[in-house]
């Protein structure tokens, strides 16, 4: 009952001791949503424009009764901490090139959860730490010793300037063309973008040969 139906509240505290209740912020999403059956464990950070960004374990038990269960990292903003927005478009799913997912059907769920960002202390961007399960043992490895911890990074926090990419190969070699939806200041643009050329690196990982620029809510 607890995991099928946990959401996410809110408290505070003048000495981390004694704390006032602000109720729940944060509760599951419609059917068939990557948090449809309940809102786990995550952590907040404030970007560089002020904005607070929940990154939170979004959980769908698709089955009654089953424990079968697919868990995706998700996003919500807020302005006071206080009233949360999700963000639809900021879905981070396991990647099945590195991480155990349902189609493998070793575990009962597709571990993917309990998100924590930090900044590069560099300054270059931001660091996401995220408990999965690998792929890639040894065989005969016990299933319950799978357990890793994942790691993603980003240089704006939602890359949501550009969506519906497409890996298409030119005589220079592959780019992705995507459809341009927020300006860096955040206005909607809706047209196709120039080709970003990408490149592949040694572990064998496909990323953008140069990084776009950053919206001003972001990094």
């Amino acid at each position: 009952m607890r995991h099928r139906n946990a959401s996410i509240g809110h408290a505070t505290s003048t000495d981390c001791i004694t704390w006032t209740d602000h109720g729940t912020v944060l509760e599951h999403g419609p059917a068939h949503a990557p948090d449809a059956s309940a809102t786990w464990t995550g952590s907040v950070i404030q970007d560089d424009s002020g904005l607070w960004r929940m990154y939170y374990t979004g959980a769908h038990f698709p089955q009654t009764g089953s424990s079968v269960n697919r868990e995706t990292i998700l996003m919500a903003t807020s302005t006071d901490l206080h009233h949360w927005a999700k963000d639809t478009t900021s879905a981070l799913a396991a990647d099945p090139t590195w991480y155990e997912t349902l189609a493998d059907a070793t575990w009962h769920e597709e571990a993917w959860r309990d998100p924590w960002i930090v900044p590069d202390p560099a300054g270059t961007g931001w660091h996401m730490l995220i408990t999965a399960r690998a792929r890639h043992v040894p065989p005969g490895t016990d299933p319950r010793d799978q357990a890793v911890i994942g790691h993603a990074t980003s240089t704006d926090l939602t890359g949501e300037e550009l969506y519906a990419g497409r890996l298409v190969q030119t005589k220079s070699g592959p780019v992705l063309l995507g459809f341009e939806n927020l300006s860096t200041e955040g206005e909607f643009v809706g047209r196709i973008s120039d080709p970003i050329p990408l490149q592949l690196s040694d572990d064998g990982r496909l990323s953008t040969a140069r990084q776009r620029k950053p919206r001003s809510a972001g990094t």
